[in-house]
């Protein structure tokens, strides 16, 4: 029987250090980042750029979000939360999260795109909206770039009687749930001193590009949603787009090629 060639060896681990809270409060006095023998730069239209914070790093860990992008000199400029509290967390764990955030997003200079749900109970969806205000006031205005009001709420209808029933679906879109509490969400917010002039998004996904311009069909009323909120709220309304290049099939190696794909980079950023 023939022998198969030994693996080669592992290479070398990269020079990792992280930088620990320093102070007594347990809150990190510094900034908390990796640096390792990789060097990519400086990051390009970094203020056009942010970080997603992970429900482990905003539970357990809030102040340690980088403070500069991985590997690079350059600094964050912006994050996005996807809500202000989970209610699967304990309750008593939040003073201490958010307080964390607030020093790491103020020692950052940071802005942050508060996500609030729209989902099938207003009970739930209120009790967020709540917590988010408290997030916001105790944050500051100049520290929110926007507050999202559900997200990818065009693909409820994707998701399974079990999970998203159909009257469900029905009620956020032809019922006119989603537009009421977004309504309700911006008049709420105009009672907070400060944010005034705070704007407001509800992200979608590619799926919203299947309509011309948008998609506007019963299950997604996308284009008569946008058309009532910016009549209604002009420039205070922003578009926010998820866009996944990884998810298109039409996005395929360079021709001859087995390792590179710059055609496909190209084309998706």
């Amino acid at each position: 029987k023939g022998h198969s060639s030994p693996s080669p060896p592992p290479p070398p681990p990269l020079r990792t250090t992280t930088l620990r809270p320093t102070s007594t409060t347990s809150i990190a006095s510094v900034d908390y980042e990796c640096v390792s023998e990789l060097d990519i730069g400086a990051v390009v239209n970094a203020s056009q750029k942010g970080m997603a914070v992970d429900d482990t790093t905003f539970h357990s860990c809030s102040d340690r979000v980088p403070g500069h992008w991985p590997n690079s000199p350059t600094a964050l400029g912006s994050l996005r939360l996807f809500k202000a509290w989970d209610p699967n967390w304990p309750e008593e764990d939040r003073p201490a999260a958010w307080n964390k955030l607030k020093v790491m997003v103020q020692r950052g200079k940071l802005r942050v795109l508060v996500g609030t749900q729209i989902t099938c109970n207003e009970t739930e969806d209120d009790r967020d909206w709540a917590l988010v205000r408290k997030l916001l006031a105790l944050l500051g205005p100049e520290h929110v770039m926007a507050i999202a009001v559900g997200n990818e709420l065009e693909l409820l209808q994707f998701k399974g009687d079990k999970t998203v029933p159909a009257s469900c679906v029905k009620e956020v879109w032809e019922g006119g749930y989603f537009y009421r509490k977004f309504v309700e969400r911006v008049e709420d917010l105009n009672d907070l001193k400060g944010f005034e002039d705070v704007r407001f998004t509800s992200v979608f996904g590619g799926y919203v590009l299947a309509g011309s311009p948008f998609i506007d069909i019963p299950q997604a009323k996308v284009l008569t949603f946008l058309k009532n909120v910016t009549g209604v709220y002009g420039d205070r309304w922003i578009f926010s787009l998820n866009v996944y290049p990884y998810f298109d099939p039409n996005n395929r190696l360079d021709p001859n090629s087995t390792t590179q794909c710059q055609k496909a980079l190209e084309k998706s950023l």
